[in-house]
């Protein structure tokens, strides 16, 4: 199932050891690297730091909610190196800026398409810019876009970098999602 990740935002991580909610998903850790997820930033309670869930500990994902198996699943950071050096260098996918390897500017990342089997990203949704004034039209300055997964080169500090991409190309499409239909 295909599942954006908008939809998944503040849902709970259910533990089948406990029978209790965890946390609530609050965002995601991808490896700059190839944008593979590694982890949910979860919401606490009571608030103990930053927390995560490791992908390979999801047992089932679906529009309402995550599960795990044990409570020990709900880690820090610092717990795992490779997860702690990429939150330490402040590397975020959503809201951050798309620029194609020529550093053309193609939008920011609005929302992720993630395969619920796989935890993988499968498209990136990209939102365009608009400047406007109460008294003067809106100009659009980038259409929104969907950039398939396949077209990430990797994802640094400043930006997600794509292979080249011009708006209406085949690869970049008009944002609409035919497949959650």
């Amino acid at each position: 199932m295909l599942i954006q990740f908008s939809r998944l935002q503040s849902k709970p991580f259910y533990c089948l050891e406990t029978k209790t909610v965890l946390g609530k998903i609050k965002d995601l850790i991808c490896d700059p690297k190839n944008g593979q997820i590694l982890a949910f930033e979860i919401f606490t309670l009571p608030l103990s730091g930053r927390r995560f869930i490791s992908t390979r500990d999801v047992l089932e994902t679906n529009p309402n909610y995550l599960i795990v198996a044990k409570e020990s699943c709900r880690i820090k950071a610092e717990d795992v190196l490779a997860l702690k050096k990429i939150v330490d260098s402040g590397i975020k996918v959503l809201d951050a800026l798309a620029k194609n390897k020529k550093g053309e500017w193609l939008g920011r990342i609005d929302d992720l398409l993630i395969d619920s089997q796989t935890l993988s990203i499968i498209k990136f949704y990209l939102r365009g810019a608009t400047i406007g004034f109460s008294d003067k039209p809106v100009i659009s300055l980038k259409q929104n876009s969907i950039i398939p997964a396949e077209d990430l080169i990797k994802i640094t500090l400043e930006a997600v970098i794509f292979k080249n991409q011009i708006q209406g190309t085949e690869k970049v499409k008009k944002a609409t999602a035919p497949e959650l239909a």
